[in-house]
């Protein structure tokens, strides 16, 4: 509003991302890296074939959303496991060994191959959700399940990182990482409700990209801890940064050590 301060540089980073997208969008308008699927293309393609067109703002929309819905919350997620299971060294332990155990290492069977893992992710997400609040607006009036009226037009806000920290969901040990909340004792498998853990929402808003999330945090963290030994600078303290992301405060600080061999050896 007035262009100063933080509100300036929030105008300067906009018209860098829009400058980014605009750039993009006029590459594809003009057929280059036509045989690169990417999702502006599809958006097109798709639009074209039904006798509509999209404009470049609408497209500069979708790819916004996909450079925020998808790069910041994962990233976000994998800062988050890292400093756990810093702090976790039995965690860490598991993993490692997960790790070790590997006879392949591809991108998309990694998922199964690491169970223990992807456990230690739900975890973290369910300590740190990437998303700590959000809200929907209801189109019509509705009746929720607790017998609470809600009216057309109310916005109904709810927090994955409290619905995360109840005791009463989640047990006395509720503040403690124990991954084996998510694991199927049964079966290996990892179990959960969303109802209850509803990080990557639930029902007909269920995250559209959560598989793909998943699938990149876990390779993404299993290729760097089968290099890397990672150890938190205890002299940086590790606090929220309070945003519609669920931020480490100026960043989490790590020292890197690379391995003198790699748990798995990669082909």
């Amino acid at each position: 509003f007035f262009n100063i301060g933080e509100e300036k540089k929030f105008a300067k980073d906009m018209e860098i991302m829009e400058n980014f997208c605009v750039s993009m969008i006029q590459n594809i308008r003009k057929g280059k890296d036509s045989n690169k699927f990417n999702i502006m293309r599809l958006a097109i393609d798709r639009a074209e074939k039904n006798g509509t067109t999209i404009s470049d703002v609408e497209l500069r929309d979708i790819v916004m959303s996909f450079l925020i819905a998808g790069r910041d919350t994962t990233a976000c997620a994998l800062t988050w496991i890292t400093y756990e299971l810093c702090q976790n060294l039995d965690v860490l332990g598991k993993v490692l060994e997960e790790i070790k155990r590997l006879k392949s290492f591809e991108f998309q069977d990694i998922e199964k191959k690491l169970p223990y893992l992807k456990a230690v992710m739900m975890e973290a997400q369910r300590l740190h959700p990437s998303v700590p609040a959000d809200s929907k607006k209801a189109t019509k009036d509705d009746t929720l399940p607790s017998g609470i009226k809600v009216k057309k037009g109310w916005v109904m806000a709810y927090h994955p990182y409290v619905a995360g920290r109840l005791k009463s969901v989640w047990g006395d040990d509720y503040l403690d990482f124990k991954p084996e909340r998510f694991i199927d004792s049964d079966n290996n498998e990892i179990k959960y409700d969303a109802s209850i853990f509803p990080s990557f929402n639930a029902g007909k808003r269920l995250c559209l990209g959560k598989p793909m999330a998943i699938l990149e945090t876990i390779f993404v963290i299993a290729k760097l801890l089968n290099r890397y030994e990672f150890v938190l600078d205890e002299r940086k303290p590790v606090t929220y940064a309070i945003s519609i992301i669920l931020w480490v405060k100026n960043g989490l600080w790590v020292k890197a050590k690379l391995r003198d061999e790699p748990l798995f050896k990669e082909n």
